[in-house]
Formats: structure tokens, C-alpha cells, sequence
């Protein structure tokens, strides 16, 4: 599956009613928003501090953890078993998703104008990084892209439905994954 299908097939899977989706966004409350976008911007600048510390040798300039010496060694030990590409695809994923809820929330709280090619450029390194952890797991890029489509056809047959989206049967999508095996 090439990408111009993958985003076509994709968008099927994606709620059309968006009238909806801005008549609840006014009853979101703007510290709940703000917390989300903080959180997924604070989580993606550690994100991307471990990762410029791990693959681009940059000082890491973070509080230490307080998490107990027994149990970060443990952790330590088990992420040493997690291929190092991965482990850039996951910071780096966070990292470029902070940027990305950088310009959108920057628009929202301050009209700053969004930065339509800075978001291609993000979506990019998006994509990159995805790429990278497909190929660390040993995963072609559109075996990942079509499972992704199966899964949401057999989630939502050929159309978006809001019943089915809250009614998942986990076990049949799961399946989709196990079956290609």
C-alpha cells in the first residue's frame, strides 16, 4: 500500500461529523485543553532532551528521577534489551508531536499565525521516526499502514460510525494482527 492510498483509506475511518466536534469543543473546559497540550509539550521536550543525550550526544539537562535505585536499575537493564532505534522512534515521535502541539496551541492561546510548512516538516519527522521504529522491529512501512486499515475496517466496516468507535471489539482487532503473522 503506498501512502496517497494509506491517507485515503485512513480518512474513511475518521468521524465526519465535524459540526459536532466544534459544538463540543465549546463545552471543553480551556484548563482542560491547556493542561493536555502542556503535558503533551512538557512530555516531548524530556522526550527530546533523552533523545539528543542518547543519539546526539547532547548534554542532558534534566532533574534527576527519584525513582529507587533498585527499581531504576531494573528499568535500565530492560531498556538496554529494547533495540536503540526504537527507542529513537519513541522519543523522537514525542519530540516532533510536542512541536506539532507547539504551533497549534501557539495559534490557540496567542493568534500566532500557524506555520502551515513548518507542520509538513514536523509530520515529516513524524513519519520518519515512525519509519525508524517499523525498521528496528523488523516491520515493512506498508505492512504497518495496511494492518492499521484492516484493523479500522474491521472496527468500522467501509464507514466512520460514533457506535462503533465507543463499542470496539478489541479481541477482532486484535486478530487482524495475529492473523498476518
Amino acid at each position: 500500500m503506498d501512502f496517497l492510498e494509506y491517507q485515503k483509506e485512513a480518512y474513511k475511518t475518521a468521524s465526519t461529523d465535524r459540526q459536532s466536534v466544534k459544538n463540543r469543543i465549546g463545552g471543553l473546559p480551556v484548563v482542560l485543553v491547556y493542561s493536555v497540550f502542556e503535558t503533551i509539550k512538557r512530555a516531548g521536550k524530556k522526550a527530546g532532551a533523552v533523545k539528543g543525550h542518547l543519539f546526539y550526544n547532547r548534554e542532558l539537562r534534566m532533574p534527576t528521577s527519584t525513582t529507587p535505585t533498585i527499581e531504576r536499575n531494573e528499568m535500565i537493564e530492560r531498556m538496554k534489551n529494547v533495540p536503540p532505534d526504537l527507542i529513537h522512534s519513541i522519543f523522537g515521535m514525542s519530540d516532533e508531536l510536542a512541536e506539532i502541539v507547539d504551533v497549534i496551541s501557539e495559534y490557540i492561546y496567542n493568534g500566532t499565525r500557524i506555520d502551515w510548512d513548518n507542520l509538513t516538516e514536523e509530520y515529516g519527522d513524524l513519519l520518519w521516526f515512525w519509519s525508524c521504529g517499523n525498521t528496528a522491529r523488523g516491520a515493512k512501512n506498508e505492512t504497518v499502514a495496511q494492518l492499521n486499515i484492516d484493523k479500522l475496517r474491521k472496527r468500522f466496516g467501509e464507514k466512520f460510525s460514533e457506535e462503533k468507535a465507543n463499542n470496539r471489539d478489541l479481541d477482532s482487532e486484535r486478530k487482524v494482527f495475529e492473523d498476518a503473522k
